[in-house]
């Protein structure tokens, strides 16, 4: 019989060549998923029956391979669901005190639930893994492959956290990440660019101006080192730095950020892009904050030449919003113009039928503005007009009918006009 130092040696070089034997047959692009599982299966078998003659270290090593092999194989197939049970048969093979592999494990069981939407399961995976890192000597947790590990980790755990609304948490795993990339990437790395973008937004939602304009502005300084000033993601940073300083009253440098960001959105997309028409409709919003009657006509005729020129939906649709600003800002007149032009342009649009809704809005638009101006008689007129559109669309009973014939009904009555009963029997009758 042979030694047990004797079989060892036999058994490490059978495992040494069966490992080298499942590593070719799995890089066979034509591999069958019930081939790749009668392999992994027997390897496996093989490999557990060596436990008891091995140290832990050296099963596990060997035991660790097959799995990642065959782990890998199926995550490349999307076959998820399979895949989970793997994972979850080798995390039971580990050790409690086989912190890294396990960190690893749970990083890929978060992300197999990840690909297979069950987003709360994922997280709570990813937690799993990050506490387990958390638990590895710091010297080995910052060699630059479990940094890697670490930034995948945090960059899904914060994202699920953002999307549960969990904005400090998820901040912090941001700075975290932030740090980490710094260690790993280097400063000027788009990934690291990204990440102070997200922290930022973070803090803009918490209401934290100062912090947001911070790391805004380091982000749309990254990117334009990065890529250039011509770039997208320095003009989002603007934009979202102008949207600060709007909240903040400062309406002037709100829009020269609005205008550096328009200026990107020119050079990349062209000034009739529907993205670069809505920055024009941003700046008319603040010109008309900081009520600047110079700068709101700069940007009304800048605007309203290329929505004529187009003759569009989505000169239809800003041209109505543009009136709805003015409407806003109590220039009810100004804004009647612009419904009209909004009007005009539906005229011209081919399958119109599609889109009566929309003009009936238009209608009820103007009417408002004419009811502002204590104009009933022209207020009845459009909304009749806007009733008239919502009829030749939808049954009488729908709500947006009804509710403009109760309009109409109070106005009516309230200038003794002998329509208001006409109106109070549609009510009538639709209930």
């Amino acid at each position: 019989m042979l030694k047990d130092t004797q079989k060892k040696t036999v058994m490490a070089y059978l495992i040494d060549i069966y490992s080298k034997r499942i590593l070719i047959e799995f890089q066979q692009e034509k591999l069958m998923p019930s081939e790749a599982q009668d392999i992994f299966s027997d390897y496996v078998q093989f490999i557990k029956q060596t436990k008891l003659l091995f140290e832990y270290s050296y099963f596990i090593v060997n035991c660790h391979k097959a799995y990642t092999v065959y782990i890998s194989y199926l995550q490349e197939r999307k076959l998820y669901n399979d895949c989970l049970i793997i994972c979850k048969e080798l995390d039971s093979l580990l050790s409690t005190d086989d912190i890294e592999r396990k960190a690893i494990v749970y990083h890929t069981i978060g992300t197999l639930y990840l690909a297979l939407k069950f987003l709360r399961k994922a997280e709570e995976a990813f937690e799993v893994s990050l506490n387990l890192i958390d638990k590895i000597p710091s010297n080995r947790r910052e060699e630059e492959e479990l940094v890697k590990v670490q930034i995948s980790l945090i960059d899904h755990l914060s994202c699920l956290k953002l999307e549960r609304k969990d904005h400090i948490n998820a901040l912090d795993l941001l700075i975290r990440c932030y740090n980490l990339k710094r260690t790993c990437s280097g400063y000027d790395s788009e990934n690291i660019a990204t990440t102070l973008v997200a922290i930022a937004r973070v803090y803009k939602i918490l209401g934290r101006w100062d912090d947001a304009i911070e790391y805004f502005t380091r982000g749309a300084d990254s990117f334009e080192r990065l890529k250039g000033p011509n770039n997208i993601h320095t003009a989002n940073a603007f934009i979202e730095l102008a949207q600060i300083r709007a909240f903040q009253g400062i309406y002037k440098k709100a829009i020269d950020l609005t205008e550096s960001a328009l200026t990107i959105y020119i050079n990349l997309n062209g000034k009739d892009h529907s993205s670069t028409l809505r920055l024009y409709t941003n700046l008319i919003f603040l010109s008309l904050k900081l009520n600047s009657n110079e700068m709101i006509r700069y940007y009304i005729e800048l605007i309203s030449d290329i929505l004529n020129e187009k003759e569009d939906e989505i000169s239809f649709v800003l041209f109505n919003e543009i009136g709805n600003l003015l409407r806003q800002h109590k220039r009810q007149q100004d804004a009647i113009t612009f419904y009209q032009k909004s009007k005009e342009i539906f005229n011209k649009l081919p399958q119109k039928q599609t889109k009566l809704d929309q003009l009936s809005v238009v209608y009820c638009n103007i009417a408002n503005c004419y009811l502002e101006l204590d104009n009933k008689n022209e207020y009845i007129e459009h909304t009749k007009r806007a009733v008239s559109i919502l009829n030749s669309v939808y049954e009488e009973n729908d709500q947006r009918i009804q509710t403009l014939y109760g309009k109409l009904y109070q106005t009516l009555s309230s200038v003794n006009s002998s329509e208001a009963a006409f109106f109070k029997q549609k009510l009538m009758v639709s209930h």
